[in-house]
């Protein structure tokens, strides 16, 4: 399959590139950053800085979009929600148009979201895919975040919608985590 990915330099695309490469799959990356992309993947992945350089007859079958400011990486100011909202919904924006306007439409688009969609909820409540969300900003994020992505469908494409919760590994949220730990300060959550 051909694969057209945004966010793949990111903490999650970067796991993800190596395991579909290592399936067969060709991946072409949406990317800020041309030098970012060669130096984590040198030249096993194709790349573009605008989804302009893809022309209208080119045969994508699957978009993976992962993109998006990292949500911990600073203090939510408002100018920092506004940042988190835009690289989201813009990126996404984006690539639905770019599906829209495609001669061969993808027959999937899966785009990230998370589980703030649902928002703060007690500890003790079990959620699903269809419980109420607490109206706040995580929740108002993913709501339109994922809004944009579904548009999609209007052009017969299936959309699936990715709920991550906090992704652990070397960097990301553990490298924000550990600290307190070393220290002593971290807290036991066995009762």
């Amino acid at each position: 399959m051909h694969i057209l990915m945004s966010g793949g330099t990111g903490f999650i695309g970067q796991a993800l590139v190596p395991v579909l490469l290592a399936e067969g799959h060709s991946l072409t990356l949406w990317v800020r950053s041309e030098a970012k992309l060669r130096r984590l993947f040198a030249d096993s992945v194709s790349g573009v800085t605008s989804l302009d350089h893809l022309g209208d007859d080119v045969h994508i079958d699957a978009i993976i979009n992962l993109a998006g400011e990292g949500i911990a990486d600073a203090r939510w100011s408002e100018a920092r929600k506004q940042l988190l909202l835009n690289s989201r919904v813009a990126v996404t924006d984006a690539l639905v148009a770019l599906v829209e306007r495609l001669q061969n439409k993808p027959a999937v688009f899966l785009s990230g979201s998370a589980i703030g969609y649902y928002g703060s909820q007690p500890s003790d409540r079990v959620l699903s895919e269809d419980a109420e969300p607490h109206d706040e900003f995580t929740h108002e994020l993913c709501r339109c975040w994922e809004e944009s992505a579904l548009r999609a469908e209007a052009s017969g494409v299936r959309v699936c919608l990715l709920r991550t919760g906090i992704v652990l590994g070397k960097g990301g949220a553990l490298a924000k985590m550990l600290p307190p730990f070393r220290f002593g300060l971290g807290a036991d959550c066995v009762r």
